[in-house]
């Protein structure tokens, strides 16, 4: 049997365990009970400033994906999920569309950029975005629209108009786009180098060659020296066209005018490989594929291309010893069965 002294305890103990049940019941209640309009209010009230912070991560991290430093699938979930319970945030839209786009959904990404514009329909970047998001799917009159609707905002923006005359371009509306770029968007903006491209492509798309030249050798003029990257794109443009016009001395030159570090780029090399082919030098084409390969003896591109020239060249004993070397680097190469099925044909004639 419980002593007396014991069941007190047990009572009191019991006692203040009901005690503190109610007093936090009450507290949690402030003694009366909320309408469902109060508790609706409780739910959707946010904080500005957190909702600030939780966006400004989440385009750290969308450059962290950019990068390839971050979890895209992780980012997109969150980023859903923030739209969700913030809809009427224009710019986290534009940041869940732009990450859809490097996740290459465009479909997907081209609704949250509409959204976002319902959003600020004045705002003209956005709608440059979904017109090159529409671009990218090949809705060419769906991004002349969303053109049309920025130049229309800010007309006196050249660049607005030579996206638009690209729309244009695509759809083979030719005398449109050049009428555009001619005597809109150059008048506007003479040092607008994008303008010149875009009237090299259609001169091109018209067999129209060498007005074709010309406008890129404009574009390379008033391109800045530090735009790099579109240095290299528009040298190897003209080499090609110069190729198109079977000048390939001519366009092995253009190539070689780029500075000597970037002729060893897997893209440019190609494009030279392909003046050697029709200067009947296929060798030469081997010889600086090896180059690059000595320089970075794990580059699997340059030993397929190396081994290819090699058997473009009769090189049967180099062409194998490459297309070996290419085992080593990457055994799943998608260049391997095409090398090996064209060297056993070869040096079985």
């Amino acid at each position: 049997m419980m002593s007396n002294t014991l069941l007190q305890w047990k009572w009191l103990r019991g006692m203040v365990v009901l005690g503190l049940a109610v007093a936090i019941g009450l507290a949690a209640g402030c003694g009366r009970t909320e309408s469902p309009e109060e508790e609706a209010d409780a739910e959707v009230a946010v904080d500005p400033e957190q909702v600030e912070q939780e966006l400004a991560a989440l385009e750290h991290r969308f450059g962290m994906y950019y990068d390839g430093e971050a979890d895209g699938e992780r980012l997109l979930a969150d980023l859903a999920e923030f739209v969700e319970r913030h809809p009427d945030r224009y710019e986290a839209r534009r940041l869940y569309a732009q990450t859809l786009q490097l996740a290459q959904q465009s479909e997907q990404a081209y609704e949250q950029f509409v959204a976002a514009v319902e959003l600020k329909p004045d705002d003209v970047e956005l709608r440059l975005l979904v017109g090159d998001t529409a671009m990218q799917m090949r809705e060419y009159e769906t991004a002349q629209r969303h053109y049309s609707q920025a130049v229309d905002i800010k007309p006196r923006d050249a660049r607005l108009r030579v996206r638009l005359a690209q729309s244009l371009i695509e759809q083979q509306r030719y005398d449109e786009a050049r009428m555009i770029l001619l005597r809109e968007a150059i008048p506007l903006d003479s040092s607008l180098y994008s303008a010149h491209v875009a009237l090299s492509d259609l001169y091109a798309r018209q067999n129209k060659v060498d007005l074709a030249i010309g406008q890129i050798d404009r574009a390379l003029e008033l391109l800045p020296a530090s735009d790099t990257g579109r240095a290299i794109l528009y040298t190897r443009r003209k080499g090609a066209l110069l190729r198109r016009t079977n000048r390939p001395g001519d366009a092995l030159a253009t190539l070689r005018d780029l500075p000597v570090e970037h002729h060893l780029r897997i893209d440019v090399a190609q494009d030279m490989a392909d003046c050697w082919a029709m200067l009947g030098q296929p060798e030469r084409a081997a010889r600086h594929f090896e180059l690059i390969l000595s320089r970075d003896p794990s580059d699997d591109l340059a030993a397929a291309e190396a081994a290819n020239w090699h058997l473009k060249a009769g090189q049967y004993g180099e062409a194998r010893r490459r297309i070996e070397q290419l085992r080593d680097i990457n055994p799943r190469s998608s260049a391997l069965p095409t090398l090996e099925r064209t060297l056993a044909q070869m040096t079985e004639e």
